[in-house]
């Protein structure tokens, strides 16, 4: 038999496309440089939107090279979009040229600018960055060509000042002092969790090759339970593609340990997302996102181990007030999968209210409306045709108001007449929305005329009965249920309907 109601399948909330991002021009007078620094700072649009009340990293670079900062903010909202495992990083874009940076390619240190270029990093950029964004403790540096050289100084010389490092193609021109870190910095590294990114190109020149592989070397080194370096060679990489060729890997690799559910310790749903969260925090100090990517597994997980109690904790815990009503609907979906029917309802709740009030003019909006007051009607109150009936009805309203975003298929009507066929509910009135959408010539007329049959069989009407389903039989003479039913009304299953 067919399920109860037929369900708008619906993936507009998929729909890939590359998000907003918001751009900030700002600046900062920097006493010891005697000049104010440009920085533009870009807070790429999350998918659940930018929320203010969590933290979220930020990535640093100097507009040098090949570097862009519209480029990496699209990069990461794309990643984002496709629900890679990365958080929503803000990036900073500096604009320096190499005398401000002041790296010497002959020593490996920089100069007296350079050095109050540091400073202004350390102790004014970055605080005011934190302090205005709320930006997590966690921070990461990248630089291209010279600015990744620049980089490799202060992954040299100030450990700590980021916990993250992207160098790509990094230049070396002659045969300067080796890169080497002191014991100093090495153990400095073996007590705060670094994670350092080293890509070339393949057919970039030989000396900046070698240059990458020599840090990759010392790195290697180093490499402890705090820190993590990966070396990447991309085959068809150079000079001047290698930060849209490796942003991919670049961001997997800074960002490894951030998985919502991996080497889980607990079979617990709960317990394993406390695991997660100590985990998060430990590297990035951040907390779990409150997004589909990361409630899914554990409500999943909940769901299989048909643990109710953990299932109530894990959606607890990711409720929030910046939740969409697609997220609350599906919190609602979760306890319908374990019966737990009044909480269901309670998220299905939640989520009509957040959709009428925020989201009727997003295309994700009225769609999902549809979704929770079906869910209301056959999953929450199947025997209560007076609450159940009344939840068609608004269905039925949204369905066919003015809204551009809802598929005018009729499914609501079918909906209205199915409920009625098998309950006997508002028998008249459900015929005359199953004769509407037959009119209306939509794509399950037959299925239509067996409702309308199945209700006049209930009320003892026969004759229409028969007709009906001789209707239905007319468009689909393969259909099992109205054959069942002309068998049960004392037809063969292939007659025709008298004029």
């Amino acid at each position: 038999m067919r399920k109860i109601y037929l369900l708008f399948i619906l993936s507009l909330w998929t729909s890939v496309m590359i998000a907003q991002v918001k751009v900030f021009q700002e600046s900062l007078y920097a006493p010891e440089l005697l000049d104010t620094i440009s920085y533009k700072v870009y807070l790429p649009q999350d998918w659940d939107g930018w929320d203010n009340t969590q933290r979220h990293p930020a990535i640093y670079a100097v507009n040098y090279g090949m570097v862009n900062g519209d480029f990496i903010a699209q990069q990461i909202a794309y990643f984002r979009k496709a629900r890679y495992e990365i958080p929503n990083s803000l990036v900073v874009v500096i604009d320096a040229n190499m005398e401000r940076m002041g790296y010497q390619y002959e020593t490996g240190d920089i100069t007296i600018e350079g050095q109050h270029f540091v400073s202004f990093i350390k102790n004014q950029l970055i605080p005011t960055v934190t302090r205005k964004y709320h930006t997590s403790p966690f921070a990461t540096y990248l630089g291209h060509s010279f600015a990744a050289s620049f980089g490799s100084y202060l992954l040299r010389t100030e450990p700590g000042l980021f916990n993250g490092y992207i160098l790509l193609a990094p230049e070396k021109v002659g045969r300067e002092k080796p890169f080497r870190l002191t014991e100093d910095v090495l153990n400095t590294y073996n007590k705060q969790y670094t994670f350092v990114y080293s890509g070339v190109g393949e057919k970039d020149m030989q000396r900046r090759r070698d240059f990458a592989r020599e840090i990759g070397r010392e790195m290697s080194r180093a490499s402890n339970d705090y820190l993590f370096f990966t070396y990447d060679s991309l085959p068809r990489a150079d000079h001047t593609n290698i930060l849209s060729m490796t942003m991919e890997f670049a961001l997997k690799s800074i960002y490894r340990f951030y998985t919502p559910y991996d080497d889980k310790e607990e079979s617990n749903a709960f317990a394993a997302l406390q695991q997660t969260a100590d985990k998060l925090k430990r590297y990035y100090g951040l907390d779990p996102e409150r997004n589909f990517t990361f409630y899914r597994p554990f409500a999943n997980e909940a769901v299989n181990n048909k643990d109710t109690l953990s299932l109530k904790k894990v959606l607890a815990y990711f409720n929030g007030p910046n939740l969409q009503g697609w997220n609350l609907m599906q919190f609602g979906e979760f306890c319908l999968r374990l019966d737990m029917k009044p909480l269901a309802e309670a998220y299905f709740q939640q989520a009509i209210k957040k959709i009428e009030t925020q989201e009727m003019n997003l295309s994700t909006g009225p769609p999902n409306l549809l979704v929770c007051y079906q869910h209301l009607a056959v999953d929450i109150h199947p025997k209560n045709p007076p609450i159940a009936w009344m939840y068609l009805l608004k269905a039925k309203d949204v369905a066919l108001g003015n809204s551009r975003f809802i598929p005018h298929d009729g499914s609501v009507l079918l909906n209205l007449g199915k409920y009625a066929a098998q309950t006997g509910y508002q028998p008249e009135e459900a015929l005359e929305y199953l004769t509407s959408y037959r009119q209306g010539r939509y794509n399950y007329n037959y299925l239509a005329a067996y409702y309308q049959s199945l209700i006049c069989q209930r009320n003892g009407e026969k004759k229409l009965a028969v007709r009906y389903v001789q209707q239905g039989l007319e468009e689909n003479p393969e259909d099992a249920d109205l054959i069942r039913l002309a068998k049960e009304l004392g037809l063969n299953a292939g007659a025709k309907s008298s004029k």
